[in-house]
């Protein structure tokens, strides 16, 4: 885990609550590298735009560290539900492994 390539960061379930937690990590890495891009949608009965995806160009074991920090900052939050995935360089990730891990 410690590439620079670009990684992909997936909103698997089109869930609201990993949404703002993608927004928050862009916020968050927005200072380390300008190569971010956000991916969004429309999502019905939401507050707005979904973000689906965010890509970025840091090394990946900074970007799961950024993660289990903003997980643990929204975990308070009423809609947190650690069986929500995240799909991370092709592969999906429940939030309770990522913060685990």
């Amino acid at each position: 885990m410690g590439n620079l390539d670009k990684i992909s960061i997936e909103n698997v379930q089109d869930n609201e609550f990993v949404s703002d937690l993608l927004k928050g990590l862009e916020q968050a890495l927005r200072s380390e590298t300008n190569s971010i891009e956000l991916q969004k949608k429309i999502q019905p009965n939401a507050k707005g735009e979904i973000v689906t995806a965010i890509v970025i160009g840091l090394a990946t074991n900074l970007i799961y560290d950024a993660l289990k920090s903003i997980i643990k900052m929204y975990k308070s939050r009423e809609d947190y539900d650690s069986n929500k995935k995240i799909k991370i360089d092709g592969k999906e990730h429940s939030l309770e492994e990522i913060e685990k891990n």
